[in-house]
């Protein structure tokens, strides 16, 4: 987790070591500890001593107890107790489930035969020193129970009306050894969590058409979502490939019906065969700055070793940038210098007073728009394509104007847009429109 607090980058993350020869074979997870670390740019990092963890008999080192493998931080500036401010999650998975129901280990009790899953919240002042609160996940109505339920993104939906749905967490789910996708968990209070009747609501089994059986190479693993101007976007990883793993583009409005933008389109791509990064991109929450998007991820490949016929796993922190609203964009087909689009009918906003488009148009490319009404579709008066004053250039918020018209007209009533891109030069894409009011 990276978040951008205090004028300064602060990440959580999850550092693995394999076994050294002789030492015994552990589980993976119990091999992963949470590291700290902060950086002044997003990019050069330094890991910062907290003194918290006693390791090889010292305690000078950058560990954060209690977080292993999947650390989740928010900082929840809604809750009015300082101590809670910072929220971290542990979702234990379904090896520590069975290993603590046999033995007890990790200090906790489970009995597989309820209809629920262990997970711990972290509150805190800083977000260095933890305290710990035992939760739960369960699985009430007819849904089945699935192998496990790991989310990879928590938030508080400040446009949620079910109380009882306000703080959301989506990640990795398995139905079972051969089937993944995308859960989705609810909560009042961070503690209690509900699993969402038709889980996974992401999953590969429905990604394309004609709809594919799930199997080993047909699975939706690690997600992470996240409300955005709107929308719930969600970047999951697309195991398209059994030992690839890119990221890939989901949008809902709801929170939780999604919709595959173009499959098969890569938000983050894997690297090429001799890169760090050529197996696998495991997404974690974006940073949204005021004109770029920062997606911080884990990128992981396996090296060859000498005299060995297994290789070693290697995984790194990684950095990919969008441009503000740049998860996807209209753009002209191949070969074509000229192309419109028509939106749905809308009602326009009755204090609407400009239209606002997020544009890139290189060369001497252009975006026009001209106002419709929605019934007959014919350009309302003043407001047609060629009236209007081309946006053009590199602009994150361009002001749609008409030469005759320096407002919108009085609402309520139902429009469309047409919107119409030429190639002169250069391409020209459109990310985003949207309506201000006075």
């Amino acid at each position: 987790s990276v978040l951008f607090d205090g004028g300064k980058y602060r990440m959580w993350y999850g550092g693995i070591r394999e076994p050294r020869p002789g030492e015994p074979a552990e589980p993976w997870w119990d091999w992963i500890y949470c590291g700290y670390a902060e950086s002044e740019d997003g990019i050069v990092w330094k890991r910062i001593n907290v003194g918290l963890v006693e390791w090889n008999g010292s305690h000078e080192n950058n560990i954060i107890p209690g977080l292993r493998h999947a650390p989740v931080m928010i900082k929840d500036e809604r809750d009015p107790d300082p101590d809670r401010r910072y929220k971290a999650f542990y979702f234990w998975n379904s090896g520590e489930h069975l290993e603590i129901a046999r033995s007890g280990k990790y200090d906790k009790s489970y009995d597989p035969r309820e209809e629920k899953f262990l997970m711990d919240l972290f509150t805190s002042r800083d977000g260095i020193r933890l305290t710990r609160h035992a939760g739960e996940v369960t699985f009430p109505g007819e849904q089945a129970r699935p192998l496990s339920a790991i989310p990879q993104s928590v938030f508080h939906d400040e446009d949620e009306p079910d109380r009882q749905k306000r703080y959301k967490a989506y990640g990795f789910m398995s139905l079972n050894l051969r089937r993944r996708g995308t859960s989705y968990l609810y909560s009042p209070d961070c503690l209690h969590w509900v699993a969402h009747p038709e889980m996974p609501v992401i999953d590969a089994a429905v990604r394309g058409t004609p709809p594919a059986v799930g199997g080993p190479t047909g699975q939706v693993h690690d997600t992470v979502c996240f409300p955005y101007e709107g929308y719930y976007i969600a970047l999951y990883q697309d195991q398209h490939h059994p030992r690839r793993m890119p990221v890939e583009l989901a949008v809902s409005r709801d929170s939780e019906w999604f919709r595959h933008v173009k499959p098969g389109s890569k938000v983050i791509p894997v690297g090429p065969p001799d890169a760090w990064d050529a197996l696998t991109i495991l997404p974690t929450m974006p940073v949204i700055l005021d004109r770029e998007i920062r997606v911080y991820y884990g990128g992981g490949t396996e090296r060859p070793v000498a005299d060995s016929d297994s290789p070693r796993w290697v995984a790194r922190p990684g950095l990919a940038t969008l441009r503000r609203d740049g998860f996807t964009s209209i753009q002209l087909a191949d070969g074509q210098r000229v192309g419109s689009v028509i939106t749905i009918p809308f009602d326009l906003p009755q204090h609407a007073s400009a239209l606002h488009a997020n544009v890139l148009c290189a060369g001497k490319s252009s975006l026009r728009a001209e106002l419709l009404d929605a019934a007959s579709e014919t350009p309302i008066p003043g407001y047609s394509a060629d009236q209007c004053q081309p946006a053009t250039g590199d602009q994150l918020d361009a002001i749609i104007q008409w030469r005759a018209r320096r407002t919108l007209p009085a609402g309520p009533r139902q429009v469309r847009l047409r919107l119409e891109l030429r190639r002169n030069r250069g391409a020209p894409r459109l990310y985003a429109l949207w309506f201000r009011p006075t």
